[in-house]
């Protein structure tokens, strides 16, 4: 479905949610993974993932510039080898959605949890 944006670019509502959903799963799996030292997807999937979010901001400039993170995914589709090491995963936003699915799977998340709480004090 087209839809209009400010100044009158038309863009594509499925290829900017679609674009939303990768760079979302990109940040969820990597904050699994990095934050956690776990993962529920094989890396050829993760990398699958990447791969389609490049080729979308390829394709699609004016719907990746109006996606949620954009901006932190400018230096990631223009990497040589892209990663989400660099990524800012770590809001409470995703480590939730992480730990959620993390016992969802069967994970135990309580060393995070009191690893975390040692910290804060």
């Amino acid at each position: 479905m087209k839809i209009e944006n400010k100044g009158d670019v038309i863009m594509d509502q499925e290829i900017l949610d679609l674009i939303n959903r990768r760079e979302n799963q990109i940040l969820l799996h990597s904050c699994i993974y990095y934050k956690f030292n776990d993962n529920l997807i094989e890396d050829w999937q993760y990398d699958s993932i990447g791969k389609d979010l490049v080729e979308l901001s390829k394709e699609y400039p004016d719907e990746f510039k109006a996606s949620y993170h954009y901006e932190e995914f400018i230096d990631y589709v223009n990497s040589d080898t892209p990663s989400g090491f660099n990524l800012r995963y770590s809001t409470v936003e995703n480590v939730s959605k992480a730990m959620h699915l993390l016992r969802l799977y069967g994970r135990n998340t309580t060393k995070f949890i009191n690893d975390d709480s040692q910290i804060k004090k």
